[in-house]
């Protein structure tokens, strides 16, 4: 084939497209690699002092013959100033405890033989039906009367809460 017959062949025009592209994007990526832009220095980090970066002296070594022959009752000792607590002593800081949710008692129904139930709500949740015995929440029902439901709080305490509407207030 001659060279002007190739040109006519969609295979080699399409090769030739390919090519012509491949090095138009190797020129730009070229030039955008060698290209040089200003940039803001900003401020120089200072140095850390060189003698901060030493490590701490050693630790004077105990002379134990002397320690172990001295009196363990003599007048002239002392308690030390710091007493020395191992990691598992040392206390961790209490977080506060988070408020419990208000308990809001919706409705009370009374019958017989343990069957007593009230309609609770607990917070911004659903209002549920509850007997006693069972868990709202943290709380866990003790009883069930007229207009008021006893409840017993995570930390054994006992909190009495009024209906609504029932005249007790709340």
């Amino acid at each position: 084939m001659i060279p002007s017959a190739w040109l006519r062949w969609t295979p080699m025009r399409a090769a030739l497209g390919f090519l012509l592209v491949a090095t138009l994007v190797a020129g730009y990526t070229l030039t955008r690699a060698l290209q040089l832009t200003a940039t803001d220095v900003g401020d120089i980090p200072a140095l850390p002092n060189p003698a901060d970066l030493l490590p701490p002296p050693p630790a004077p070594e105990l002379d134990v013959a002397t320690v172990v022959s001295r009196d363990v009752f003599d007048i002239m000792r002392t308690a030390p100033t710091n007493r020395y607590l191992l990691a598992s002593e040392i206390p961790e800081a209490a977080e506060p405890a988070a408020p419990l949710p208000r308990v809001v008692v919706l409705g009370i129904a009374l019958a017989d033989g343990g069957r007593s139930f009230a309609t609770a709500q607990v917070g911004a949740e659903r209002p549920t039906i509850v007997r006693v015995g069972d868990k709202l929440g943290p709380y866990t029902i003790k009883a069930i009367e007229a207009k008021r439901v006893t409840v017993t709080l995570p930390g054994g305490a006992v909190q009495i809460i009024a209906a609504l509407n029932s005249g007790l207030g709340n």
